[in-house]
C-alpha cells in the first residue's frame, strides 16, 4: 500500500499493510527489498528531493503508550539517523524543508527544524532552502516562509482537523483535506483558498494545474469502493481515471513527469501503475 515515486522516476517506495515498514523496488516492479521494518513508519513517508532519503515516523510502544521516532532512512546503504527519539509531543507528520537539508515537524506547540550531519554532506546547497513549508497547528493551517522566516495563516475552518497536506512541484500551492469537508487547494501565500469538492490524498501533476485524487466510498463501517479522478484546481472539474477498471483504486502517486499514476487496490493487496494521458 502507499507507493510514492522517487524524485527521478526510477524507483518506487511502499508499505505493507497497517503501514508496517517501508519497501523499495524499481521502478518496474523488480529488485523489491525492505529498507526498515519500524511500525507505522509507512504512514505519511516523504522521498527527500535529492532521493537519497526517505523520511518517517515510527512508533514504539511502552505499557500500551505509543510513542514517536522521526527517522531519515539512507535508500543506498540502507542506514538511518533518528532525528527525534520516542515523544509523545510530535503533533503532525514531519516534511521535508524545499531544499531536503532540514526536516520541519510540530513539537508541542512550536514548529522546529532539525538536521543531521548525513543530510547536510549531501544537500548543501543554500541555495535550494527557499519557499515556504505549509503545516497546521492549533487548528490553523499556517505558511512558513524559508526565506525570511515569517509565517502566515492561510486558513482555518471551525476547529476541524487539516491532514493530507500535499505541496505542488512549483512549491507555490497545497493541497489539502479538512475533516468533514473534503478537498481544498490554496496559494502558499495564503490567497485563493478555494473547495475543490470531496476528495482524499491529492497528488500533482507536474504543471501545479491538476491533482490526482481518489473518491472514497464507504458504509460507515468498511470501504465498498474507490476511484481515481484528475482535477482542475482552477475550475473544480473532476475527470474519471479508473472507473472502468473496477479495482478499489486509493493512494495516488503522480509520476515526477506526470505520465503515469500509482495506486493500491486494498481488495487484492497489489500496487497497480496506470498510463496518464
Amino acid at each position: 500500500m502507499n507507493a510514492h515515486w522517487s524524485p527521478d522516476g526510477q524507483s518506487i517506495a511502499f508499505s505493507a499493510d497497517n503501514h508496517q515498514g517501508i519497501w523499495l523496488a524499481d521502478a518496474d516492479g523488480s529488485n523489491i527489498r525492505q529498507l526498515t521494518a519500524d511500525q507505522g513508519a509507512g504512514f505519511g513517508f516523504s522521498w527527500s528531493p535529492c532521493g537519497h532519503f526517505i523520511l518517517g515516523r515510527a512508533a514504539t510502544f511502552r505499557l500500551w503508550r505509543r510513542f514517536n521516532q522521526v527517522k531519515i532512512y539512507d535508500v543506498q546503504n540502507m542506514e538511518y539517523d533518528v532525528l527525534v527519539k520516542d515523544t509523545r509531543a510530535l503533533r503532525s507528520l514531519p516534511l521535508w524543508t524545499p531544499g531536503g537539508s532540514q526536516v520541519a515537524m510540530v513539537l508541542g506547540d512550536r514548529l522546529e527544524l532539525k538536521s543531521s550531519e548525513r543530510l547536510r554532506s549531501v544537500e548543501s546547497d543554500p541555495d535550494a532552502e527557499t519557499g515556504h513549508i505549509v503545516y497546521f497547528l492549533e487548528g490553523t493551517l499556517i505558511s512558513t516562509d524559508m526565506d525570511t522566516k515569517t509565517s502566515r495563516e492561510i486558513a482555518s475552518f471551525d476547529g476541524r482537523t487539516v491532514f493530507n497536506i500535499s505541496m505542488s512541484p512549483c512549491g507555490r500551492k497545497v493541497a489539502f483535506q479538512v475533516g468533514g469537508r473534503g478537498l481544498f487547494v490554496a496559494a502558499t501565500d495564503g490567497s485563493e483558498v478555494k473547495h475543490l469538492g470531496y476528495g482524499e490524498r491529492a497528488s500533482w501533476m507536474p504543471d501545479g494545474k491538476y491533482v490526482v485524487a481518489a473518491l472514497v466510498k464507504d458504509d460507515g463501517y468498511t470501504i465498498t469502493g474507490s476511484d481515481l479522478y484528475m482535477v482542475n484546481t482552477g475550475t473544480g472539474a473532476y475527470s474519471p481515471l479508473t472507473e472502468h477498471t473496477g479495482l478499489v483504486a486509493m493512494n495516488p502517486s503522480v509520476s515526477p513527469c506526470g505520465k503515469k499514476v500509482l495506486f493500491n487496490n486494498p481488495d487484492d493487496g497489489n500496487i497497480y501503475v496506470m498510463a496518464l494521458e
